[in-house]
């Protein structure tokens, strides 16, 4: 049994074995968005933008609500005028239904009215759901391209957006991450809530940047509204993390241990500035602290940069580190002291008892160290260097100084 079969058996949702009597239309791409008590204006920007498209582009809408919340006005307004914007009805089983608007295909879960999602799986689980249907199509050979996109409704699509699918290659790519930025939802021209976005966009593709400039093999966006995943390598990892916030941050951690995760700048996503409460952490909840500071673009902290150049050099040392185990050292004795305790806080010398007994060369060296030292433990690394030694601090002039040492470096 292959491992999409293996996964779809053990691990995927009961969505996934719903396609009962399914039309026999083949799908070239498909795109999974949950939605939770939205407009569906996103629904025909989709439409006008893809409908021309000559593959067949199925749309899996996972209509989502926690089993806290009962009122399921806005989600079954939702519902409805997605079936107008997809006139067409192909297909009914369950709580699942199938529209179609010309080449442009739209499957409807119904998560809201019957069985609405635990409150504590919540988005992670509303994106497993729509995946795992896409696996199985994939696996009954419905879908063609074994790369599945993951937005947002709060997301507008380039025109060129499936494009990442015709450059995918299955045999090394994990995953994609695209680029993004943050429209306006209002014509208010010093709107609050769009001006503390774009700081914690600037936060975010700061962070990114921090992480290319240390080396690290983690350094890509973690958004669900900015990805796409291999179907073969999602199977691996057993899906998307059944979490009510954080569930693309867990998956692409996954993901970047079984292959490359390549960032694919020239396809940028453009996302609506807006309030959200929806999930724990993110976007929403910074952008609502960030609101609540008096003077957000010098009061808004974010890493010291000096963390990035301590990471930076903790990843150089791995040749030293190799060093000292194949001669029989110790390689604790090889870590400067500004770097002990955020070694001993990441529990270093664990992996290095493991790195003795199975590692047999230095590139096998490497790769178990970035299995262990993976975008959960660098988090990890960075947050003690800042709670011991480098305090957070403005974000602006910190943005500043790491682009002078990223120049810096590349005049060496």
């Amino acid at each position: 049994m292959s491992n999409v079969g293996k996964y779809l058996s053990r691990y995927s949702e009961p969505e996934a074995h719903a396609l009962l009597d399914f039309p026999p239309t083949v799908f070239e791409y498909c795109v999974v968005i949950p939605v939770r008590d939205e407009k569906a204006y996103f629904l025909q920007q989709f439409v006008e933008r893809f409908s021309d498209n000559t593959n067949p582009i199925l749309l899996i809408l996972v209509i989502n609500q926690p089993n806290t919340q009962y009122d399921t006005t806005l989600n079954a307004q939702l519902a409805a005028k997605a079936k107008n914007v997809f006139a067409r009805t192909t297909w009914c089983h369950q709580h699942l239904s199938l529209h179609s608007h010309s080449n442009c295909h739209l499957l409807i879960v119904d998560r809201y009215s019957r069985t609405p999602i635990p409150a504590d799986q919540g988005v992670g689980l509303a994106r497993k759901i729509g995946a795992d249907i896409a696996c199985s199509l994939y696996h009954t050979q419905q879908l063609n391209n074994a790369l599945v996109l993951s937005t947002d409704a709060d997301a507008q699509l380039p025109s060129h957006y499936f494009s990442a699918c015709q450059q995918h290659n299955p045999q090394n790519t994990s995953a994609v991450v695209f680029d993004f930025t943050h429209i306006k939802d209002t014509d208010d021209q010093n709107d609050p809530c769009f001006n503390a976005t774009q700081l914690y966009e600037k936060a975010l593709k700061y962070f990114r940047r921090g992480l290319d400039f240390a080396g690290s093999p983690y350094a890509f966006y973690t958004l669900g509204s900015t990805l796409g995943f291999s179907i073969e390598q999602y199977c691996q990892a057993r899906g998307f993390p059944k979490r009510a916030g954080g569930e693309d941050f867990y998956l692409l951690n996954k993901l970047a241990k079984l292959g490359t995760v390549h960032f694919q700048h020239e396809i940028c996503i453009s996302i609506t500035a807006r309030e959200s409460d929806r999930v724990p952490f993110g976007t929403g909840p910074a952008v609502a602290k960030i609101r609540q500071l008096d003077n957000p673009s010098e009061d808004y902290c974010y890493y010291h940069p000096a963390v990035f150049s301590c990471l930076k050099q903790w990843l150089a040392l791995l040749p030293t580190f190799w060093a000292a185990l194949d001669t029989g050292e110790n390689p604790a004795t090889c870590i400067p002291a500004a770097l002990n305790s955020a070694a001993r806080a990441v529990n270093s010398a664990k992996f290095f008892e493991h790195a003795i007994r199975q590692c047999r060369s230095f590139d096998a060296f490497c790769k178990q160290f970035h299995q262990w030292f993976d975008a959960f433990i660098t988090l990890k690394f960075i947050h003690h260097l800042q709670q011991s030694l480098y305090p957070a601090q403005p974000l602006l002039p910190s943005i500043q100084t790491l682009n002078n040492h990223i120049n810096d470096s590349c005049h060496d």
